[in-house]
């Protein structure tokens, strides 16, 4: 096999035209991120970490999980679960429970996925990164910006203008396990002012694992008016999932067994999940002040088994939310300018867990029926402000502060107290009864950026960052809690780091240490509670070389840190935490890219992703051992309209985790896929 491998990438690389660092060495710094400060703001200028993934990786990459996506960006690692599901971590450990995901804020257009109190941890499927134009990701707090969850990092979707160009266009993915797909780009223009784009995807997939696959269609409309003063950006997206859920597969290194791997122990697991949201950004000038408002609607319902609990309950899962963006900025001389904005959202939502069949164990502690139904409605609304000043010419400073407040209204229309009958001891349901929750945050931001050298620069930044408990955290309690006082929890941010560009070289380094305080957390009692103290610490790099006229070669990794600073008594731990590694914490996440240039029409692509070795239980007993995966993709142009994108992906066959995991005593895996080659057929029109 790996001579095979050997002459594949051999006739592979003889010819090819590259992904183009072509301008990446001279035009990095000219890079323009939105969702750092909401507007159009060059990466030059931003004191803080952030990535774009642009329209030509995306473009390279086809990807069918958002996992393949965040390789490109340092600190990132979007764990694949089945299907579509996933886990998040963007400079920490992955995360999981009830509010594991309100600790990064997802967004498409500016518009995030789901409302603060409500977020899901596979929120990423209700989003159409199959046809995003590029993928912003911010990394470390920006609470002062944007709010609740955007503690660890923020990633913002952005699909195509409807202002971009006139050009249609389709696809068609094919892969084994009945994997197909269709993509479609399509622009309309009405009049030279008001512009119009369709984007829509469908999807298949029979699953390599037994039982297994998912069905899934996304659908965009994108308008654009752009007047003399007034310029209109309008979306609206719809998203349907319909998926065969293949669970965990257990017994330490499980993963390792071909027949085991594509093994499904929960055969009857299901998810279906809808979204929608809708939008319009609205833009005008008067003098030198812009204004903007961006009203916006969003839906999400979602009905899964919990196949991940032995007792395997069934929830179903809705919010509806209305809110409306605001932003003025102005400058208030040559070199200091002022913004001023307001968030404001309101939300419905509701939840029930059903237990259908009686448990397999303690079935009277486990009871069929109803465990949850509740509704919540929520208010938030939040003032910002930000000042950004020129200093010099080489130096240039900014500053940010926001005020948040959440409330939250509970009401409970089950029987307040135990779901079990009466008498039965340690139930594990308890309903809590109605009543209202506030939480109130501020936080702040300063960094600035120094122009040391020409196309090089320093810059650094202190925020602090927040997220409020989630409404499943708050009132999805068990064991006889009846009342979670949980508060706010926060992480403190210092960075500094360097950017800049050569000729041929263009490179991004920053180091951290941030310490969350509060963190919520369940106890060796199934009590939520706040307490958890963490430190996180990390060295990131990204960058790329054009290494001669053919070889060109992009790189990205973390060295990170992330540990316990206190000894909160985790469910499950009978040891102190306190300087232990927090579980599902690699240590080392590494990418890189070689491609070769040597012709017109094909162009080829050698990728390579290191997973780090990371504990699987807090007392640092059991660990994953990490891995390495190799994918081959190459591109052939048949004519200027007409190309055809063939990937090897997992091209060694190796057999790894995508994610590893021990509970209720057992190890448990997320079998990696193994080597599998994909064909994409695209036309332009």
């Amino acid at each position: 096999m790996r001579t095979l491998l050997a002459g594949i990438l051999l006739a592979t690389f003889c010819s090819h035209p590259c992904f183009s660092i072509e301008a990446k060495a001279s035009t990095y710094l000219e890079t323009v991120i939105v969702s750092a400060q909401r507007s159009p703001t060059a990466l030059t200028e931003l004191p803080l970490s952030a990535t774009q993934i642009t329209a030509e990786v995306l473009a390279r990459i086809l990807a069918r999980h958002p996992s393949q996506l965040f390789q490109q960006s340092p600190g990132t690692w979007i764990s694949r679960g089945s299907g579509q599901e996933h886990l998040s971590a963007i400079r920490s450990p992955v995360f999981t429970g009830a509010g594991a995901c309100a600790n990064f804020l997802m967004a498409e257009d500016g518009i995030p996925l789901r409302a603060s109190g409500f977020c899901n941890v596979n929120q990423l499927f209700d989003s159409h990164y199959e046809a995003a134009d590029n993928i912003e990701l911010v990394r470390g707090p920006n609470s002062a910006l944007h709010g609740s969850n955007a503690l660890f990092g923020a990633v913002n979707i952005r699909l195509p203008d409807a202002q971009g160009s006139d050009e249609n266009q389709l696809g068609i993915d094919l892969a084994p396990y009945d994997d197909y797909r269709v993509r479609t780009s399509m622009a309309t223009t009405s009049s030279d002012h008001n512009r119009w784009r369709i984007l829509a995807t469908i999807s298949s997939n029979g699953g390599e694992r037994d039982s297994a696959g998912y069905q899934q269609a996304k659908l965009s409309l994108k308008n654009s008016y752009v007047g003399r003063r007034v310029q209109l950006q309008s979306g609206l997206s719809i998203s349907f999932l319909d998926q065969q859920t293949a669970g965990y597969i257990e017994g330490e290194n499980a993963y390792k067994d071909p027949s085991l791997s594509t093994q499904n122990l929960n055969p009857n697991a299901y998810r279906k999940a809808r979204s929608a949201r809708a939008y319009t950004h609205i833009t005008w000038k008067q003098g030198h002040n812009t204004f903007s408002i961006t009203p916006f609607m969003r839906s999400n319902d979602m009905e899964f088994l919990m196949h991940f609990v032995p007792w395997q309950p069934l929830e179903k899962n809705a919010h509806q939310s209305i809110g409306t963006q605001l932003q003025w900025s102005l400058p208030l001389s040559s070199t200091l300018k002022f913004r001023l904005g307001s968030d404001l959202e309101y939300t419905h939502a509701s939840l029930e867990e059903i237990q259908p069949q009686q448990a397999p164990f303690a079935p009277e502690r486990f009871p069929q029926g109803i465990h949850y139904d509740y509704s919540v409605s929520a208010v938030a609304g939040a003032l910002f402000a930000a000042f950004d000043w020129q200093a010099s010419s080489a130096l240039s400073l900014h500053a940010s502060v926001r005020n948040d407040h959440i409330r939250y209204d509970y009401t409970n229309h089950a029987s307040t107290g135990s779901a079990c009958a009466p008498g039965v001891p340690n139930c594990r349901f308890f309903r809590v009864g109605d009543r209202q929750d506030h939480f109130l945050a501020l936080t702040t931001s300063v960094g600035g950026t120094w122009a040391w050298h020409q196309n090089h620069r320093v810059f650094a930044n202190i925020a602090r960052g927040f997220r409020a408990p989630q409404a499943s955290e708050l009132y999805r309690l068990q064991q006889g809690q009846d009342r979670a006082d949980l508060n706010e929890v926060t992480l403190d941010n210092t960075e500094v780091g360097l950017r800049g560009d050569f000729n041929r070289l263009y490179y991004q380094v920053s180091a951290y240490q941030m310490r969350m305080h509060n963190g919520i957390y369940q106890d060796s009692e199934r009590q939520t509670l706040s307490g958890a103290q963490t430190q996180h610490r990390g060295f990131e790099y990204e960058g790329g070389i054009t290494l001669n006229a053919v070889l060109q070669l992009q790189f990205n990794g973390t060295f990170a840190d992330h540990r316990y600073r206190n000894n909160p008594q985790l469910l499950g731990t009978q040891s102190p935490l306190e300087g232990n590694v927090i579980d599902t914490a690699p240590r080392t996440l590494h990418s890189v890219l070689l491609s070769w240039q040597n012709s017109a029409r094909l162009q080829t692509y050698l990728e390579a992703e290191h997973m780090g070795a990371y504990f699987l239980d807090p007392e640092n007993s059991a660990h994953y051992e990490g891995h390495q995966l190799i994918h081959v993709r190459a591109q052939y142009a048949l004519s200027d309209t007409f190309d055809l994108q063939f990937a090897i992906e997992n091209a060694s066959n190796t057999a790894y985790a995508e994610r590893a995991d021990l509970a209720f005593g057992e190890y448990r895996y997320f079998p990696g896929q193994s080597r599998t080659l994909r064909a994409s057929a695209h036309w332009s029109f």
